[in-house]
């Protein structure tokens, strides 16, 4: 039988994992099944992706009509009572022709918002075909909300719509008997996967008189099984003995999620004396994973653990498993994959008396049903468990033999196959007769006969009945969003207005600055015409410079364990995010023949980063170390990274920063690639850029997604993979995203200790880049965290690009020219003549800077720059620079004060730097 589902996304959203778990269900029973949608995220074959063909596709101005009833009639004109989606049912993209389509036994939709219209679903119902379509919330019945809220004028005709504040036009009920006009012909098979919503289509308006089938949704009962539950806690961050009270949803801002009726019943516990003890001894915590409104929750005294948004099934199973009581408190709910994945993981759920729960919940054996709303019951039920928790462990395992038993893919899967079967030999019969009839029953000529049906079909881009208003409805809209954006304007010309006196006020101060610039460009002219002859010979002053700084390759203490995942964190004063990123790795998804180690280096902190790692290690469900540098010195990012690679055990190795996390399936991920693509030894991805809450937020590259530079402004991009010719320009490799073979680095070397600015992993990857490009994976597998502490912030705030620029070039130039083959020399003139002019910046900022701290010195010791300039006679900046570098006792001075320098960009006045350095060091001397 060929089965053909339809549905708006493959994997994203609760509706499109239940539509691809029933078409897993029936592929594994032998079912020629496929899936067709209009956005695809995942890498499977029987899923086809369709959008709109040259003819089909909307105009310009359509498109504008549809957002501005969108945007403007519908989500600007809400009322309080819901925020729940609302869609207007248009456009639709025309799927009739699709060989799938052509070719399916039976079609079986499922959530078709902005992918199916009224219009596109009438002409999919004339190709004669059983058509399923299950229910996935009430938007196939309303005049377009998912959830109606209260309101049952779904019943008659949804005029005067409760959900919107003024409706003139009476939207809801036109798009109402759109729907009853177009599909008044057709008998539909309605499928509900719970009695709740199979007792609201009964009372519908368009499909009362359908036949309705309740076939509950189903999971994978081997993915979502129970594990140690103390394991579990201790795994998540909390103590074995703590209960916990989990919640979950994928935005606890949508009211029918009953986020409010949760912190209502949460403090209603706190008033039994016996519950507020053991908030009070810590024994209690609550668990939350979706995107949580944290604030709210501040209210509640009970110790908050925020998983945050996952979609790793791995971990899902983990949070379930360590769970006492998952509580469910949706107000309206067709069927919630939550209630399903907890207690198939061995967790009772309490939950309000809506969508599945009064289906899969028996009360007081595998949870409690509490009535809608009633916050005091639902209080009553948690404190109850909360004081039982022996009651708990037995409902958790009466709730796990209920999956088990009526809830796997394979039951789903079979009760769907008896209604395709049943429906096919329905068709049949009907065919049948129509043959007896002397009407031809040719497959052949039935198909053309019902695509020639089809295409006579009216055309228009709405239905008859939104078309009288349509015209005059869409202009309007966009008419108020004009005046909208009209506002907008009046007031940011007003601010203008109060700033342009300021502006005024400031353009004697740019007159200066321009003076001062033409100053600084004819210095810089005339340093040019001075380090031309450096420039002619840069590597033989560059390799005096730095023949101290050569870095060595690393030498590994332990051979490597083939499939090993070494992990290495640096840690230093990193208490507050530590625990997440080994909590993290903990995770990591594994094989028989993928393994993990975790190493911990505390680079010298003064809080408690080393004995919480301590404290971690000796908890650690896999291999951990901690290290620290002899005396437990401050030595910088650079030389612990290189300490934990030294004594890493892996056959790969993997960077974290101790503020950054990765997702469950980082490093499995990550190593498969590398196996399936052996050309490449490293590779790094992207990430989610989150706050230091773990929300998501907009980072340095101006999107949440961290090291995408494949999307943005061309001037900035960078083409993946990274090749040397691109690393020039910049790094886009997010550190904890790179993962690397341990022969690159027995050939690159280690990260660069002696350098003042964190440039390390932009010069290890750039050398790496000269023999291995580096690929990217495009897919988030971390999460980055952007703080006010981070390198990076300081990085863009106090404006250090030039002198990271500044110690790129000389460490790549060096590192080039010390390498024996001829070739690396010959790139590093070539690079070092390219790179020279574009990496200086004139600022003066550092000469202030400079300036500022001698003539303050001076007041204590008026000889100092005559000290200063007996300390050499060179006059040319060459012979300066040599001196610089090769005098050992002034080169310790100059590590000491690196910090001092690093505060500011290169300067253009390079010689006037060299002097002022030298008289800075004469003054420590």
């Amino acid at each position: 039988m060929k089965i053909v589902h339809v549905n708006t996304y493959d994997i994203q959203g609760g509706a499109a994992r239940g539509t691809y778990r029933l078409h897993k269900g029936l592929l594994e029973s032998g079912q020629n099944s496929h899936v067709i949608v209009k956005y695809k995220h995942s890498l499977d074959p029987t899923v086809t992706c369709v959008s709109f063909t040259n003819t089909e596709e909307p105009s310009d101005i359509q498109k504008l009509y549809i957002s501005a009833i969108q945007k403007s009639y519908i989500n600007s004109n809400r009322t309080s009572i819901s925020n729940t989606l609302f869609s207007f049912p248009y456009p639709g993209i025309d799927i009739t022709s699709n060989e799938q389509i052509i070719n399916a036994d039976i079609i079986n939709l499922h959530w078709i918002t902005n992918f199916q219209s009224p219009l596109t679903l009438q002409k999919l119902f004339s190709l004669g075909k059983p058509v399923i379509w299950k229910f996935p919330d009430m938007w196939p019945f309303t005049g377009g909300c998912h959830y109606a809220a209260g309101c049952e004028k779904y019943k008659q005709d949804c005029v005067k719509c409760p959900q919107l504040i003024h409706d003139p036009y009476n939207l809801p009920g036109s798009i109402l008997q759109e729907k009853l006009e177009l599909f008044a012909d057709y008998n539909l098979t309605i499928v509900t996967p719970s009695k709740w919503m199979a007792d609201h289509v009964r009372q519908s308006k368009l499909f009362k008189n359908n036949r309705i089938e309740v076939i509950p949704n189903s999971l994978e009962t081997d993915i979502f099984s129970p594990l140690s539950k103390l394991e579990a806690k201790r795994n998540i961050g909390a103590n074995s003995e703590d209960f916990i009270i989990l919640f979950g949803a994928h935005s606890c801002e949508e009211k029918r999620k009953g986020f409010a009726e949760l912190l209502t019943s949460l403090q209603q516990c706190l008033e039994n004396e016996k519950f507020y003890n053991l908030v009070l001894n810590n024994k209690i915590k609550l668990v939350c994973f979706g995107y949580l409104a944290l604030e709210k929750l501040e209210s509640i005294p009970i110790p908050l653990i925020n998983i945050g948004y996952t979609e790793s099934d791995k971990q899902l199973q983990e949070i379930y498993s360590s769970a006492d009581i998952f509580v469910q408190t949706s107000l309206e709910e067709n069927f919630g994959f939550t209630t399903l994945e907890a207690m198939s993981c061995g967790t009772p759920v309490i939950g309000f008396n809506v969508g599945v729960i009064p289906d899969v919940v028996e009360d007081d054996i595998t949870g409690k049903i509490i009535p809608v709303g009633n916050t005091f019951k639902m209080a009553e039920a948690i404190v109850d468990c909360a004081l039982s928790p022996y009651k708990c462990q037995m409902m958790g395992e009466n709730s796990r033999k209920v999956i088990q038993e009526k809830y796997p893919l394979s039951v789903q899967a079979s009760r769907y196959l008896e209604l395709y079967q049943d429906l096919v030999t329905y068709e049949k019969d009907i065919s049948m007769t129509l043959s007896n009839e002397h009407i031809s029953s040719d497959k052949n000529i039935q198909k053309d006969t019902n695509v020639e049906l089809v295409s006579n079909l009216p055309d228009n881009y709405v239905g008859s009945e939104l078309s009288g208003i349509f015209e005059k409805l869409s202009p309007q809209e966009m008419f108020a969003d004009y005046l909208k954006s009209e506002d907008i304007i009046q007031n940011l010309r007003q601010d203008l207005y109060k700033f342009q006196s300021q502006l005024q006020k400031t353009q004697s101060e740019l007159n200066y600055y321009r003076e001062q610039h033409q100053v600084i460009q004819e210095t810089c002219d005339s340093l040019t015409q001075q380090l031309q002859d450096i420039v002619d010979n840069p590597i033989r002053w560059l390799l005096l410079a730095q023949s101290r700084s050569v870095e060595k390759p690393p030498l590994f203490k332990y051979p490597y364990e083939e499939g090993l995942v070494s992990v290495i964190i640096p840690a230093y004063n990193a208490e507050k995010f530590l625990s997440n990123a080994v909590i993290s790795v903990w995770r990591q998804e594994t094989t028989d023949n993928i393994h993990l180690e975790l190493i911990v280096i505390d680079d010298g902190s003064t809080d408690e980063t080393y004995n919480l790692a301590n404290l971690l290690a000796e908890v650690s469900p896999i291999q951990m170390r901690v290290l620290t540098h002899p005396g437990k010195l401050n030595k910088g990012v650079a030389a612990s990274r290189n300490l934990g690679i030294i004594e890493s055990k892996g056959e790969w190795i993997a960077f974290l920063d101790a503020d950054d996390a990765f997702l469950p399936n980082k490093t499995l991920t990550q190593v498969k690639w590398l196996r399936q693509n052996p050309e490449y030894l490293c590779a790094c991805s992207y990430g989610y850029n989150v706050d230091s809450d773990g929300q998501p937020v907009i980072g340095w590259n101006s999107n949440e997604i961290t090291g995408d530079y494949q999307t943005i402004d061309l001037q900035h991009r960078i083409p993946a993979p990274y090749t040397f010719d691109s690393l020039q320009n910049g790094c886009p490799v997010v550190n904890s995203t790179f993962i690397t073979h341990r022969s690159v680095l027995l050939w690159s070397g280690l990260l660069p200790e002696s350098i003042a600015h964190q440039a390390e992993d932009w010069i290890l990857f750039t050398k790496i880049s000269t023999k291995w490009s580096i690929p990217l994976i495009s897919e988030p597998l971390i999460y980055y965290r952007i703080h006010p502490s981070s390198w990076t912030t300081k990085y863009f705030q106090e404006n250090l690009g030039a002198g990271v620029k500044l110690e790129f070039l000389f460490a790549i130039t060096h590192w080039l020219a010390c390498r024996k083959e001829q070739e690396y020399q010959e790139i590093a003139q070539s690079f070092y003549r390219k790179k020279l002019p574009s990496y200086f910046s004139a600022t003066g900022r550092l000469n202030d800077l400079m300036d500022a701290y001698i003539e303050n010195q001076k007041k204590l010791n008026p000889n100092i720059e005559s000290n200063a300039l007996q300390l050499s006679s060179r006059s040319s900046l060459e012979e300066v620079l040599i001196s610089l570098h090769q005098d050992s006792q002034l080169l310790q001075k100059a590590k000491r004060y690196k910090k001092l320098i690093k505060k500011i960009p290169a300067s253009g006045l390079l010689y006037r730097f060299v002097k002022k350095i030298k008289v800075i060091l004469t003054i420590h001397r």
